[in-house]
């Protein structure tokens, strides 16, 4: 029951950062493609519709790559897309379509934890050890750089609402440090169940 409530807290977490973050675009229009997407994504995910969250996530890396003309302050979000294609492709252990996918999603925006612990899982799902000794070594790295930048945020933070981002930021990166210190604990033996 704990999980359940930890992963839609995960969830609506997701939801208010994507929200926040459609405020920055151009236009009218554009502001409500993001905001319906963010909003059908976090559906999807807390539906575990799979399929449908493959179809918002194709969606939105063929007609959102106007995003990434907008500057590096949006590529985040479009790597999100990425992750969302990971979580439906180790849904069905396709993990060499969950790998290309997370390479793809590092390619997009480096700093996204996910794409780099994913990569990881991919790795290990596949029998990989080596590779995904190295590439958990890069995500640990990273993890705990953004959990010193965000903490310092968090510090500095003045508006409620950037205190809020921040905090959340924080608490996910230290679920990923948790998760990716556990795959190296078990020797990465990975194993999913649906």
């Amino acid at each position: 029951m704990k999980q359940g409530r930890t992963y839609i807290a995960l969830v609506i977490a997701l939801a208010i950062m994507g929200v926040s973050a459609c405020a920055s675009f151009v236009t009218k229009e554009q502001e409500r493609w993001c905001y319906a997407w963010v909003t059908e994504r976090a559906a999807a995910r807390a539906a575990q519709d799979y399929p449908r969250l493959e179809r918002l996530a194709n969606q939105f890396i063929r007609d959102g790559k106007w995003l990434l003309d907008l500057g590096p302050e949006n590529y985040e979000m479009y790597s999100e897309a990425y992750e969302d294609l990971i979580d439906v492709y180790f849904s069905r252990d396709d993990f060499m379509a969950a790998l290309e996918a997370s390479e793809k999603c590092i390619d997009v925006f480096y700093p996204n934890p996910s794409c780099h612990q994913s990569k990881v899982m991919a790795l290990a799902a596949l029998g990989r050890k080596p590779e995904a000794r190295t590439a958990c070594d890069i995500a640990e790295r990273l993890v705990a750089h953004l959990i010193r930048v965000n903490e310092r945020n968090l510090r500095q933070a003045s508006q409620p609402i950037d205190k809020e981002r921040y905090s959340n930021k924080l608490e996910g990166l230290k679920v990923r440090k948790f998760l990716l210190e556990g795959l190296r604990h078990l020797d990465f033996a990975v194993h999913f169940t649906h």
